[in-house]
């Protein structure tokens, strides 16, 4: 692209992004990175979600949190990203931790995905009456059927 003086767009940056975390290449992530950040990029949203996930995906889970907090704009599908992406490589209390600012800032609802990393938190971590608590109770009060 460069090489023809074609200009990326964000579209561009969300597909370089994903197939580097495909590719498990935190090397061409890294490199992407600095390249949204230079063409003024990284501060789309859809980029700081596709910089999160690849981040996650690739197992940097400080990367992933240094662009979650900087964020000034987030919405339901950021917060789950990094819930998940935190009960998937064990990180079960920031999952928890997380969740509850989330419930906390009483700006977001939880979603089907977030109770789902939410009791897979519980499970690692052994909090089973934690679990039924969220399971029957919290997705009752937010309007999920159980």
């Amino acid at each position: 692209m460069q090489h023809d003086n074609v200009v990326p767009d964000e579209s561009t940056f969300c597909v370089i992004l994903d197939a580097s975390a495909q590719l498990f290449s935190m090397s061409l992530g890294n490199l992407f990175h600095a390249f949204a950040e230079k063409t003024g990029f990284k501060g789309h949203k859809k980029v700081q979600d596709a910089l999160i996930s690849m981040y996650l995906r690739t197992g940097d889970i400080k990367a992933a949190e240094k662009m979650f907090f900087s964020m000034t704009t987030d919405d339901i599908r950021t917060w789950d990203m990094m819930i998940c992406g935190y009960c998937l490589h064990g990180f079960g209390n920031e999952s928890l931790a997380l969740f509850q600012e989330m419930l906390e800032s009483g700006e977001l609802d939880p979603t089907y995905a977030t109770f789902v990393a939410v009791l897979s938190a519980c499970g690692q971590l052994g909090l089973v009456e934690e679990g039924f608590y969220y399971f029957y109770e919290l997705m009752k009060q937010k309007g999920h059927r159980t």
